[in-house]
């Protein structure tokens, strides 16, 4: 539906008055509910107290499977539009099809648009798992109507049917990780605590029913409340976002909160450098640690940070390379990393002589 003149002018009150108390950027979530229902030029107009400044827009994009590179060209779009700098959150090509084919077309469009003068970049994060919300699987109309009115529909028998059929032709985190590749991570009901850890295949042996059900029966009695951890990218990916230059790491640790946590939480900056630079090689380790310092404080326009230099904020990491150990797995992952010798931040010791302070 066409929005009210009112909700650009409380959207625009609302931005201005986080970015005079210091906010750094927008975030958005294009992937999600209620984003997902914006169009590009509202996008566009919703953004609008941004044009022509230095602050960043950073975006979880509509699509991130087939669609991704018409995802990209959007943003291009909206970067083109305000002349304000777009920073892409997690940059991945989900599901097997896709692997080796669309970020290849993704970062060639990225560097058309930055010949051009657009202030474009993105980051990654180091695993082939993401994890999010399971509503996350449904098309964007299944999300109108705020959650009583989603779990209404979860419990229907033929929007069930329906939406087995969406699924197929949408571009879908069930199709593109498959129901085996989606495992559950936060469920809040005693009954369905041993489903936890599992995926939505072996789930729905446990329930006698197909996944598709037991994901729509488990998302209703839960309320929507429902975290995941999902396999669908590639490392041969990974490593190639990581080679562009203008990337930077991200660990989008943000989900899950609770449950069973994703490794990233505990194990994001050691995997980049364990396994992508030490064994991998992907990246130098002056590489990596620019991607972990310099680069996300120059998209952020962090002051201070980023560099050892004179007048800077004294953050320093202290570590030997041959003793950097992830610990973290996705069956234990909240053990914490070995080998970081000191960490001082602002010129105090965090971490001395390996110990906590």
């Amino acid at each position: 539906t066409e929005l009210r003149e009112g909700h650009f002018d409380a959207i625009h009150r609302a931005m201005e008055r986080a970015l005079a108390e210091g906010a750094l950027g927008v975030s958005l979530g294009l992937g999600y509910a209620p984003e997902c229902f914006y169009s590009t030029g509202e996008l566009i107009r919703a953004l609008q107290p941004l044009a022509g400044t230095d602050i960043p827009v950073t975006v979880h994009m509509r699509q991130e499977g087939g669609g991704v590179a018409e995802s990209v060209e959007e943003m291009i779009a909206v970067a083109r539009a305000l002349g304000c700098p777009v920073h892409i959150s997690h940059l991945k090509a989900m599901g097997r099809d896709n692997w080796g084919k669309k970020i290849p077309q993704v970062l060639a469009l990225l560097d058309q648009a930055r010949a051009d003068g657009l202030r474009v970049d993105c980051d990654v994060y180091p695993y082939t798992a993401g994890s999010t919300q399971l509503l996350h699987i449904l098309p964007p109309d299944y999300l109108t109507g705020g959650m009583e009115a989603v779990v209404e529909r979860l419990r229907d028998k033929n929007v069930r049917r329906e939406l087995a059929a969406r699924i197929e032709g949408f571009d879908d985190i069930a199709k593109l990780a498959g129901w085996d590749g989606i495992y559950l991570t936060s469920l809040h009901c005693p009954e369905d605590h041993p489903y936890q850890g599992h995926n939505l295949m072996e789930i729905a042996a446990l329930m006698g029913q197909d996944p598709l059900s037991s994901c729509c029966e488990l998302l209703a009695r839960e309320h929507g409340q429902i975290t995941m951890i999902d396999f669908m990218a590639s490392e041969e990916d990974i490593c190639e976002i990581l080679h562009w230059p203008q990337s930077c790491v991200i660990s989008d640790a943000t989900y899950p909160t609770e449950g069973q946590l994703h490794p990233r939480v505990c194990g994001n900056v050691t995997h980049l450098l364990e396994h992508f630079v030490e064994e991998k090689k992907a990246l130098t380790w002056e590489q990596a640690v620019h991607k972990l310092t310099e680069r996300p404080a120059q998209v952020l326009h962090l002051r201070g940070k980023g560099r050892l230099e004179t007048g800077y904020d004294a953050d320093v990491c202290v570590f030997d390379p041959k003793a950097l150990h992830e610990c973290a797995s996705y069956t234990d992952p909240c053990e914490t990393s070995l080998g970081m010798r000191h960490v001082l931040v602002n010129g105090g010791f965090a971490i001395r002589d390996g110990e906590m302070t």
